[in-house]
């Protein structure tokens, strides 16, 4: 016979959300990297940094609407397949009323993450439900040297603190390695907590820059953490992956 079918909680109320696409795929950086996901790009962006591989999503009119309700239903059909992660992605994500879908998420999933810039607030994820510490995770990624913005995205990096949060910066030379140390010195930011990954968006790109990134890791130690892109190296720079 065929298995019971999964039955999931969800607060269902006329939220709409402009969302850039939905898709299965494995989580391709940071704690989770490795992870089969259901993932939720939602639409808008106005960091704008240079050489992002999403630009698709900045267009805040951009991609198609969608209520909560329907988001939930999507997630919850990949989660009776014994999917344990949902991430939230962008765009910039908290620029919609994330916290309500990072709640009837969290009420499906043991783990969900959201993946933001730092250019708002962490109140605008966690400014209308309870989530219990640690099942939703936040992925900060603060842009600094190739990938600077006009936007300010360092500005709240002490409050993220407070919540259960891994700063991973995405780095291409020294000079970008120098503001990464001078940022967790500033902020007092655990070096245990921080992820640095190498600026490309091709497998021959990342290649290169590996073995440079992998002795900067090691010069540093305490605790920081080397992540690659592994979509990028399964796929390749495309969408829906």
């Amino acid at each position: 016979p065929p298995p019971p079918r999964l039955l999931f909680w969800c607060y269902v109320d006329d939220i709409l959300y402009r969302v850039s696409e939905t898709f299965y795929s494995f989580q391709g950086e940071g704690p989770s990297i490795g992870t089969p996901a259901f993932f939720i790009r939602l639409q808008g962006c106005d960091v704008a940094c240079k050489r992002c591989d999403s630009g698709y999503a900045w267009d805040s009119i951009g991609g198609d609407e969608r209520s909560l309700g329907v988001l939930c239903a999507e997630a919850a059909s990949i989660r009776e397949k014994g999917v344990r992660l949902a991430v939230v992605t962008g765009g910039e994500p908290t620029n919609q009323p994330v916290s309500h879908l990072l709640f009837n998420l969290a009420s499906m999933f043991p783990r969900v993450e959201i993946e933001t810039s730092g250019k708002n607030p962490p109140t605008s994820i966690f400014d209308y439900y309870y989530i219990p510490h640690g099942v939703v995770v936040i992925n900060l990624s603060p842009k600094v040297g190739a990938l600077h913005s006009d936007v300010d995205t360092t500005r709240y990096l002490r409050e993220y603190l407070n919540y259960a949060t891994i700063y991973k910066f995405v780095v291409g030379d020294d000079e970008d390695v120098s503001q990464v140390e001078e940022l967790v010195t500033r902020y007092g930011i655990p070096w245990d907590r921080v992820y640095l990954m190498p600026e490309a968006r091709t497998q021959e790109e990342q290649m290169r820059k590996f073995p440079w990134l992998a002795n900067v890791v090691k010069r540093i130690g305490m605790g920081v953490r080397f992540t690659i892109r592994l979509h990028i190296m399964l796929y390749g720079n495309i969408r829906g992956v």
